[in-house]
Parts: structure tokens; sequence; C-alpha cells
């Protein structure tokens, strides 16, 4: 594994840093409180979390999607589901969706592009030492994601339109199709073809 790659103990790290930093703001406390209501839910000791997210032990599948569900975020997962090779972006299924709109989604998600590339431009412009290298990686991977996630939204919205094209040129060709045979039949002259 090269340096650059991003493990799951760093993703761990940063969403429950994040975690506690939005605790923080809304109730102040100490650091050590938060990780030790963190280890409590999850039904062990805040010296085993602290292995959890350095990379000495491995965290349980079940501790994971608890811990997950109690910080509120699916990131963990999502760098599972990316090491795994599973696409975690479910593409929607625009024929059945009216509402849907493929271009705003698009639009939304470049913006989304935007302001990661802002905070990776931060963190980088900010002489990192591990733990902002760790915040890189990370903010890298979710840039790469959402570029992804905007690219294959572009290529079925092309998708789609090529199959509408399609099927409006199948379409007007039955159309024209049926449009000379009644008039070749009013004219006594459909008997040729046959």
């Amino acid at each position: 594994m090269s340096e650059t790659e991003i493990k799951l103990e760093d993703i761990i790290y940063e969403e429950i840093e994040s975690w506690i930093n939005e605790q923080i703001e809304i109730s102040p406390k100490r650091r050590s409180d938060y990780l030790d209501q963190i280890a409590r839910h999850l039904g062990i000791c805040t010296r085993q979390l602290r292995r959890y997210y350095d990379g000495e032990t491995d965290i349980p599948t079940q501790k994971l999607l608890t811990l997950c569900r109690f910080i509120t975020t699916t990131n963990p997962v999502i760098h599972l589901n990316y090491e795994l090779g599973i696409e975690a972006f479910e593409p929607p299924k625009l024929d059945e969706m009216d509402q849907f709109d493929v271009t705003e989604e698009i639009r939304k998600g470049l913006q989304s592009i935007g302001a990661y590339l802002q905070t990776f431009s931060n963190e980088v412009q900010k002489a990192p030492n591990g733990g902002g290298m760790k915040k890189i990686r990370i903010r890298e991977r979710q840039l790469i994601m959402q570029i992804r996630r905007c690219t294959r939204l572009y290529e079925m919205q092309m998708e789609d339109s090529h199959k509408r094209l399609a099927e409006k040129a199948h379409k007007k060709r039955v159309q024209r199709q049926e449009k000379l045979r009644q008039e070749l039949e009013e004219k006594g002259q459909m008997r040729m073809f046959e």
C-alpha cells in the first residue's frame, strides 16, 4: 500500500474527530469525554477505540456500523465499498422518475467538487503535518468520488439522450412508412408491393 492511499483507520479517525469538534461547538467538554461516550456506546474501552483508529486493531464490522450510526456518517462504509470495487453511487432510473433532473444533479455535483477543491487547496496550503496529510488524502478521495459521480450522471444523461433520439427516429420512420402505405392504398397501388 503506498503512502498516499487512504486506510480505513484514517477515515475512522477523521470522522470521529469531526464529530467531536461538532459536539464541542454544541456543548463544550473535554475531547476525552466524547471519546469515552463513543467507546461506551460501542461497548468497549477508550483504549480499544484508539486502537481502531490508530490501525493497531481492525474494527469488527458490527462495531463499525454501530460507530457510523452513532456519529451519523457513512464515509467509512463508502470507503470499504470503494476498496472492494463496489460503486457506492446507485444511479437513479431515469425512465421511472418524472421529477429527476440529471442536469441539475450534475450542476450540484460540480458545485460540490468546487467546494472540495477549495477545502483541498486550503489544507495543502497549511504546510501539513501527519494529521494534515491524512485530511488531504481524505479530501482527495472525496473529490475523486464526487468527480466519478458527476461523470456517471453525465454518462447516464448521454445514454438516455441517445436512447430517446433513437426511439424518436424509429417512431418517425414508422409514421413515414404508415403514411406511405396509406397513400399507396388510396391510390390502389398497394398490391404492387404485396
